[in-house]
């Protein structure tokens, strides 16, 4: 089966140590057929904080990380806008997070559901979906 791929953006390389846990066909097979597919733009960067001594404390004290994020909000360069983003984990984490994915298919689910009921003009959506390192589980967050 072939699928359509969501559009990549940009793709930061990682630091020395970082995995990214989810590629573009996985995620793009998850999310074939919402009413967004192909209105999202697809990040991926190696950490889910702006500042990156916000995101090494996490890491250091096994905090909880973002590693998808599907937002609709506006930006400085445009309009309303669909962004998917894909965030890195440790690469000691990474055979964990895809094992949880596969094992969480509920989380995938819930945000295709999310997504065919989010039809209207809404000027915002965010989903989440985060790893925690101490307790190596997924949860959403909204």
């Amino acid at each position: 089966m072939i699928v359509d791929l969501i559009e990549t953006a940009t793709k930061e390389k990682l630091p020395r140590g970082f995995s990214y846990p989810l590629g573009a066909q996985t995620l793009s097979k998850s999310l074939a057929g919402v009413p967004q597919f192909d209105q999202f733009r697809l990040w991926f960067s190696w950490r889910d904080e702006y500042w990156a001594s916000k995101y090494t404390k996490k890491i250091e004290e096994a905090g909880a990380v973002s590693i998808l994020e599907v937002m609709r909000g506006r930006s400085l360069c445009s309009d309303l806008s669909w962004d998917v983003r894909i965030h890195a984990v440790p690469s000691d984490h990474a055979a964990r997070v895809k094992e949880a994915l596969v094992e969480e298919e509920e989380a995938f689910r819930e945000l295709r559901r999310q997504l065919v009921a989010c039809q209207d003009d809404r000027t915002s959506f965010k989903w989440a979906l985060k790893y925690d390192l101490a307790t190596r589980s997924l949860s959403v967050e909204t």
